[in-house]
């Protein structure tokens, strides 16, 4: 397998509790951060959010939430302090999945995604993920643009790998919200 596949799809076949409440929150605010929306509150533990800047790639981490897919496969530490980080720390990963965000930024709409691949995090044991994926454009209400990211994780496998030096997957579905 490669390192990732990823799978364009429709928005509006994004089914999941946490999506749609994702999309719920973007239709009614434009995008734009409310603290006082009920809507956001609901769902930040969940989102990831990196700036729109065009000329910093990958975009940098402003915010990932405690219970976002990012933390549970980086870890809480590396949530914690990723404030203006530019992207994860297995670059190789985040130069494969990181092409829809500049879609997003180009176009102003919405993406959706499934994204198959294998993560090798620090000082962790690497591990393969099907997730579902939304990135949504957003704003801070100065204008400063954004990517609010959802993810759902549908399975993850275990890791190895092969002689030949290639990841490979071994099955053991474990679909989770996220």
């Amino acid at each position: 397998m490669r390192r990732a596949e990823i799978k364009q799809r429709r928005v509006a076949d994004a089914q999941d509790e946490l999506l749609q409440a994702a999309l719920s929150w973007h239709h009614h605010s434009d995008g734009v951060y409310d603290l006082a929306d009920h809507r956001l509150t609901d769902i930040q533990e969940h989102i990831q959010i990196s700036a729109d800047i065009a000329d910093s790639w990958p975009p940098p981490f402003l915010l990932i939430g405690r219970k976002s897919t990012t933390a549970e496969l980086f870890g809480s530490d590396f949530a914690k302090g990723v404030a203006g980080q530019p992207g994860l720390p297995d670059r190789t990963l985040e130069n494969l999945v990181n092409a829809r965000y500049r879609h997003v930024s180009e176009s102003g709409e919405a993406a959706f995604d499934t994204v198959t691949c294998t993560i090798v995090p620090p000082n962790r044991t690497p591990v393969g993920v099907v997730y579902d994926r939304l990135i949504l454009p957003s704003k801070f209400s100065d204008g400063s643009r954004t990517f609010s990211v959802f993810t759902v994780i549908q399975k993850k496998f275990a890791a190895v790998s092969s002689s030949s030096g290639d990841l490979l997957l071994h099955s053991t579905p474990a679909s989770r919200r996220h």
